[in-house]
């Protein structure tokens, strides 16, 4: 076996040095040990797919492996095998830091480190791994017996240089992934492992003496580094930009995979419309988007895509009807799509006019800092600009509320500028809320205001104002500004867990056995 030196630094390791011990076992997304089994024409595994000591592969097809070829019972298999034996004694060796035993890992952000459950470990929801931008932060879970996530989990890796390297479980005896989960890093199962519908992960499934089952999966190997593979792109269009009270329109979305070489899966999006905008009845799906599951109840306020795939350079489109059932703008975002193999992509926004009774277009807002940064403590100028869009028919009773984040008030004294169509501007030094009330904007008129503010504390204050108002023509748009308010001095360092140099002497030696494997890093 070749050495590789490893440093330590400050919590983590800085390895060097190459090692071949794991050479085989690093190229495979899927191993069994008695079975592989899929029951899904849409199931795709990215890297090599194997069997040992069992030789029984079935559903290949119609599942598919790409970048990799199918080994059962044959010598890289059966290397392999042996290879997963080293390094499943490997990391149930490695001492813990962290004892979760009997608590649900839905809703944790953890920090790098060793976190063991006596018995069985259960995910319900979203864990966030943040690795702090370090490049070799760890994070393995050790679980005494059965491991288990329930429908639509997710786990997921942040600021880290890899979409899921650094991550492994290291499971007793069989881990089950609910229908649609989403997972990262390498899972080493002393039994079997069972992703049931929809579920993936961007890692390895390695199973030791077990089967490994999969229907309408994907696995793929990990990317090692950040950018190897560009996030999805997600856009969307209304089909129409005014609708009148109770009318309908479509509302499309497309999903592009921009990598000529790589694909994407697991991409999904959450779209939550604004109040008086649903999906109609019928709902009018059309499309699809690479064999994942949209779901767009009739009358529901949500678009929702799950596990899509997409091949290098594709792209897909579906829609949906919407219905508007009050006057005003609807300004639509959907949250990021994300993918196992790139993480978080964009996420898309598009705007509809739900028009009144009296068929007129709701006023529209926009405000402004004067600067970008103030020093803390610090004052600058707040200004909002309000338009009547309407020729011919003037607006009355507008207003609106902006409440400003923590750590922003408006200064003393206010500073209050101009006016706005004989509302009432309210402004209250050393209060934290612009409340206008009552303004009259005459026919293609605009009114533009400002106060001061001041900065108390340390940080981005990003501020949204309320959906402007008027009488006529309902609800307009609201609107976004951001000012950072900066420090004198350099912000502290992020903390880190400790490990104990028992610990971090145990990690190093085994990472640098498993070379390239890196415990789920590609």
């Amino acid at each position: 076996m070749s050495q590789s030196l490893v440093f330590l630094s400050g919590a983590f390791l800085v390895i060097s040095g190459p090692s071949n011990a794991f050479g085989q076992l690093s190229t495979f997304a899927v191993l069994g040990g008695s079975t592989v089994t899929n029951t899904s024409s849409l199931t795709v595994v990215s890297g090599n797919l194997g069997v040992s000591p069992g030789s029984a592969v079935t559903g290949f097809p119609p599942g598919t492996v790409v970048n990799g070829s199918i080994n059962a019972a044959n010598a890289p298999a059966l290397q392999a095998q042996s290879e997963l034996t080293t390094l499943y004694t490997q990391l149930a060796a490695t001492p813990c830091t962290t004892d979760l035993t009997g608590q649900d890992l839905g809703g944790l952000v953890l920090l790098p480190g060793v976190y063991c459950f006596n018995t069985s470990a259960q995910l319900t929801g979203i864990l966030t791994l943040n690795a702090q931008n370090n490049p070799n932060a760890l994070f393995l879970f050790k679980i005494g017996s059965t491991f288990t996530t329930a429908s639509t989990s997710l786990v997921r890796l942040i600021n880290s240089t890899s979409t899921c390297g650094g991550v492994s479980w290291q499971v007793g005896t069989s881990a089950t992934l609910g229908t649609g989960t989403t997972m990262i890093g390498t899972i080493a199962a002393q039994s079997s492992i069972t992703l049931t519908t929809g579920a993936s992960t961007s890692g390895r499934l390695l199973a030791r003496t077990g089967a490994v089952t999969l229907d309408n999966s994907a696995v793929s190997l990990c990317n090692a580094t950040a950018g190897a593979v560009v996030p999805p792109t997600i856009t969307k269009t209304f089909g129409a930009a005014n609708i009148p009270l109770n009318g309908t329109t479509s509302l499309s979305f497309t999903l592009n995979n921009p990598n000529a070489g790589s694909p994407l899966t697991g991409l999904s999006f959450t779209d939550g419309f604004p109040a008086g905008l649903t999906v109609a009845t019928p709902n009018g799906l059309s499309g699809s988007c690479g064999a994942g599951v949209v779901t767009a109840t009739a009358g529901s306020s949500s678009v929702i895509l799950t596990t899509a795939n997409l091949a290098p350079s594709a792209s897909c489109t579906f829609s949906v009807n919407v219905a508007g059932s009050s006057p005003g703008l609807k300004n639509n975002i959907t949250s990021s799509v994300v993918s196992n193999e790139a993480g978080q992509g964009n996420p898309a926004s598009a705007s509809l006019t739900v028009l009144s009774a009296t068929g007129l277009v709701p006023p529209t807002i926009s405000k402004a800092f004067g600067v970008a940064n103030v020093p803390l403590n610090g004052t600058t100028s707040l200004s909002f600009t309000l338009n009547n869009p309407n020729l011919g028919s003037p607006l009355t009773g507008l207003g609106f509320t902006d409440g400003f984040p923590a750590g922003l008030t408006v200064a003393t004294p206010s500073g209050l500028n101009g006016s706005c169509g004989a509302g009432l501007v309210t402004a209250v030094p050393g209060s934290s809320l612009v409340n206008l009330t009552s303004a009259t904007l005459a026919s293609s008129a605009s009114c533009t205001f400002s106060v001061n503010v001041t900065g108390s504390t340390v940080g981005s204050k990003n501020n949204v104002t309320s959906n402007v108002v008027s009488t006529e023509a309902g609800q307009g748009n609201s609107a976004a500004a951001s000012l950072n308010v900066l420090s004198p001095t350099d912000p502290s360092p992020v903390g880190v867990p400790a490990m104990s140099l028992p610990v971090l002497i145990t990690l190093g030696v085994m990472l640098a056995a498993l070379g390239s494997l890196m415990i789920g890093r590609a």
